[in-house]
C-alpha cells in the first residue's frame, strides 16, 4: 500500500516532472491490494526513534497505521450520518502528528476533516480527496456483520471496507508518514475527508466549495475512481484502471 500510494503523491508533493520521464513504481505484492492482513503490531523503525521518550506515542509501521485507521472507520456506522464521530480519532491522530487539521461540520454530525501539510510555494497544492460516507446495509443479506470489519478468508468483509474508507485510511497514512519524515514539499498537501458523497456530495465537497472553498482549493486532485482487474484467484494485478477528470 504504501509503495503504491506514497510512491505517486510525494512524486506529485515534492514536485517531480512528468510521467513520461519517471521510472515506473515498483510491483505490488497482490496480497497488499486483495487480502487482509493480520492485525498489526508496532513496528520499530527510524521514525520511531523519539518513541520511547516519557509520555510520547509509539508508531506503527505504514501499513499497520492504514490498517488500524481503516478498521476505525469501518466500525462506524456512517449510512446516515455520524461522519463527525469516525473522523475524531483521525483528526487526534493527525494533531499529535503535528499536522494542522479541523473538523468541519456541514450539519450536525456531518463532519469534513481538513488537514494540511506546508509545502514551500512554489506550486499550487494537491488534495487528496475521499469521503467516509456509506451506503446503507438495509435489507442486504450480509453474511457476516456488516459493521464493523470482519477477517475472513484472507479478506475484510464490511461496509465501506472498499468504498471508500480504504482510501481514506490510505490518504491519512500518506499524510502522517509525510509529516513525521519532514519530506520537503514544494506545494501543500490537502487532505479531505468528506461527508455525503453517496447522496452527492451535498454535504461534503459541494458544501465545502460553495461555503469553505479556500481550505480545497487546488491545482491537482486525487480521488476514487478507476478500479483494478485481477486474475480469478486475486493472484496478480493485471490492471489498474484510472479516470481522469471524471468528478468536478
Amino acid at each position: 500500500m504504501k509503495r503504491l500510494f506514497s510512491w505517486a503523491i510525494v512524486l506529485v508533493a515534492a514536485g517531480a516532472g512528468g510521467c513520461g520521464g519517471v521510472a515506473a513504481p515498483p510491483s505490488v505484492p497482490a496480497a497488499t491490494v486483495a487480502t487482509a492482513t493480520p492485525t498489526p503490531t508496532p513496528t520499530p523503525g527510524a521514525r520511531d526513534a523519539g518513541a520511547s521518550r516519557p509520555g510520547a506515542e509509539a508508531l506503527l509501521s505504514f501499513e499497520a497505521e492504514a490498517r488500524v485507521i481503516h478498521e476505525q472507520l469501518v466500525a462506524v456506522d456512517t449510512s446516515h450520518g455520524g461522519e463527525t464521530t469516525a473522523l475524531r480519532p483521525v483528526l487526534d491522530r493527525l494533531k499529535r502528528a503535528g499536522v494542522a487539521a479541523e473538523i468541519i461540520e456541514s450539519a450536525p454530525g456531518r463532519g469534513n476533516l481538513v488537514a494540511r501539510l506546508q509545502g514551500d510555494g512554489s506550486r499550487k497544492p494537491l488534495l487528496l480527496v475521499a469521503h467516509v460516507d456509506v451506503v446503507p446495509v438495509d435489507g442486504q443479506p450480509w453474511t457476516v456483520p456488516a459493521i464493523p470489519a470482519t477477517e475472513k478468508d484472507g479478506f475484510l468483509w464490511g461496509r465501506g471496507v472498499a468504498d471508500d474508507k480504504a482510501m481514506a485510511a490510505a490518504f491519512t497514512a500518506v499524510v502522517l508518514d509525510l509529516a513525521r519524515t519532514k519530506t520537503p514539499l514544494s506545494r501543500d498537501v490537502i487532505l479531505a475527508l468528506t461527508a455525503g458523497e453517496e447522496t452527492g456530495g451535498f454535504e461534503g465537497v459541494q458544501w465545502l466549495l460553495k461555503n469553505r472553498p479556500e481550505l480545497i482549493a487546488a491545482e491537482v486532485a486525487l480521488n476514487e475512481g478507476g478500479g483494478l482487474v485481477t486474475t480469478p484467484d486475486f493472484g496478480d494485478i493485471q490492471l489498474v484502471g484510472i479516470g481522469v477528470a471524471e468528478k468536478h
